[in-house]
């Protein structure tokens, strides 16, 4: 599949993405067997102790350290990017928000949209304690114009945690915002993510919201003209997985886009799923960020 496809799909499309820890593997490290050893009652306690440090590296976003800012950098040209498609768009038939969808815990979306002061919605309302509530992905945002009081929409992201965040405190029957600089001690990955076990949705303490979070992630894949761009993902949640296979079966206009892609297919081959790659080898995050740049800001210099 060639790169140039891509970029009139971007610009016609209902745009979704959907980031796996490939993504953020220069500063963030994989779960290896932690989450098989949760289940080992004889590791149980090393696993949660080995998993809370990780969820701690995930908030402390510590910028003397040169894979946060590797990480960051990536982010940072993904989002750049992104916004530039958006501000371009001059359909009024196509949303000017993107979804994003993420297993990751790691805050580097946050992080990047609130340095770049881009619109998001992560599932908090502002407040003194913001309380997580999926309602409010609803939002869109809209500005009018000062002399002819025409209303545009404005470049806006929705960003959702399917399994939960380091950011994430859950408290009786709400889920919080965790405070980074007062709080990252008192992380407990019991109360923070939803680990990615084949009865997750059973065991999990936040096992409502991840319910909610993939009722969702289905809606979105209903929708007409869309396109959905897997990145750095493994394709191992069988609940994500048998989604998005339900998807393609029933909506016809969905396109699926593998970059960085990791297992063999098998019945995911068809016309509507498309491979990325970068001759005989898989494109990574920061490779697709960069030939997709290329395209858009070459167009622009020679306009």
């Amino acid at each position: 599949m060639k790169i140039e496809y891509i970029k009139k799909i971007l610009q016609s499309c209902n745009i979704n993405f959907l980031l796996g820890a490939g993504c953020s593997i220069e500063a963030i490290p994989g779960l290896g067997t932690i989450e098989q050893n949760l289940q080992d009652e004889s590791k149980n306690e090393e696993a949660q102790k080995q998993l809370n440090e990780i969820l701690r590296k995930c908030m402390s976003g510590d910028t003397s350290d040169q894979d946060f800012i590797t990480s960051s950098g990536i982010y940072n040209k993904f989002f750049t990017l992104l916004y530039q498609v958006l501000t371009e768009r001059e359909s009024n038939t196509v949303s000017k928000q993107i979804n994003i969808f993420t297993t990751n815990y790691d805050l580097f979306l946050e992080n990047v949209c609130d340095q770049k002061q881009y619109l998001y919605n992560d599932g908090f309302y502002n407040g003194l304690a913001p309380r997580f509530d999926t309602s409010h992905f609803r939002k869109r945002y809209y500005q009018s114009s000062f002399h002819y009081n025409n209303i545009f929409e404005l470049p806006s992201f929705n960003i959702y945690k399917l399994h939960g965040s380091a950011s994430w405190k859950r408290e009786t029957d709400s889920i919080y915002r965790r405070l980074p600089q007062v709080e990252n001690s008192e992380i407990d990955c019991l109360d923070s993510i939803i680990l990615p076990l084949p009865n997750k949705i059973e065991t999990s303490v936040l096992n409502d919201t991840y319910y909610d979070l993939l009722r969702l992630l289905a809606n979105t894949l209903d929708i007409e003209n869309s396109v959905l761009f897997i990145v750095g993902h493994s394709l191992r949640d069988e609940h994500i997985a048998k989604i998005i296979r339900r998807a393609l079966s029933t909506n016809l206009t969905l396109k699926v886009i593998l970059v960085d892609y990791e297992h063999v297919l098998g019945e995911w081959e068809g016309p509507q799923l498309q491979i990325l790659n970068s001759g005989d080898e898989n494109m990574s995050f920061d490779n697709f960020i960069d030939k997709l740049s290329e395209l858009f800001y070459k167009e622009k210099e020679s306009c």
